[in-house]
This record gives C-alpha cells, structure tokens and sequence, in this order.
C-alpha cells in the first residue's frame, strides 16, 4: 500500500512546454540567437531551469551570459501561466488517488506554487482562498516536502529492522 504518491509537475500534472519555451526563445533572442522549435525546446525540458538554459545555448552555439538563468526565470515568471494548463482528466485522477500525494518541481518553489493555485478547478480555486494557499506554500514547500519524505524512509527502515545507510555504523534509527 502506498504512504505518499509523488507527481512531477511540469509534463506530468501540466503541459507548459509552450510556455517553457516562449520564454526559452525570449532569452536567446535577446541574446542574438535565432529561435528554436517548441518541439526541439521540449525535449530539453526535465532536469530543471539551469539545464534547459544550458541546453538552449547549446544548441543555439552562443554562449549564455553570466545572468541567463535569472533572465530565464524573470521571462518566464511574467508568462508561466499564459497557455500552461494541467492535462485533461488530471485533476480527476490526482483527487482519486487515495493516498497522501506532493508535487515535485525542479525550479523556483514560487513558481510551482503559481502554476499549482491557477491549474486548480475554478471550484477548487474558490475553496483554497488565503488559507488554502498557505497550505499551498506550506504543505507542498521544498523543506516540507523532504521532511516528509525523510520520515517515510526513516518509517520503512525500521519497519524493515534495516540499519544500512546508517552513519558510524549505528545500530538503530535516530529520533
């Protein structure tokens, strides 16, 4: 039985390839690079911001600036959510899960929190209000999130009587 699903974001829950690549192709206009195609741009995406950038300017063979990142991450930010939406039929399944669940993003934890509040139901939208989204921010934060994994290991290992992976070669599980 499973303690805790968890989803990626980008590909998985949404598609925001267009966008992720509007505002790869923003960046290395205004670099003095030609465009790229969606197509050839979602196929870099999956390994985080700082690769796709990487990537991008490796492809378009210009080297990136020293501050490409944070332009990719301010282009981006300004239009993360003009057509990214989640899939059809995934706010369904992931309400049908039956398990806790948490959502994994490579990239800034603001900008996740943004795309997860708008790719809500317009009834969920209503419900989450202040204090929904704090639970947004809290619950689904990076730290929040690794803790609750980390306890779900740590669970399993003593479920399982196993110490390996333990430092000093300690015999039990810390507290």
């Amino acid at each position: 039985m499973f303690q805790l699903i968890v989803f990626d974001l980008d590909g998985t829950l949404i598609d925001s390839r267009r966008d992720l690549a509007n505002a790869t192709n923003a960046l290395l206009v205004e670099c003095g690079a030609a465009a790229l195609s969606e197509e050839a741009i979602g196929s870099m995406v999956g390994d985080g911001a700082a690769t796709l950038v990487a990537r991008a300017f490796a492809v378009a063979d210009i080297d990136p600036p020293a501050d490409a990142l944070d332009r990719f991450l301010r282009i981006y930010g300004d239009h993360l959510l003009d057509t990214t939406r989640p899939y059809p039929g995934i706010r369904e399944a992931v309400g049908t899960v039956g398990a806790p669940w948490l959502v994994r993003a490579r990239d800034p934890q603001d900008l996740a929190e943004r795309i997860l509040i708008a790719a809500a139901s317009p009834e969920q939208r209503a419900e989450l209000g202040r204090a929904g989204q704090e639970r947004v921010r809290t619950q689904f934060s990076v730290a929040a999130m690794t803790a609750g994994m980390t306890r779900i290991v740590l669970e399993e290992w003593q479920r399982r009587g196993s110490t390996a992976c333990l430092p000093s070669g300690e015999r039990r599980m810390p507290a």
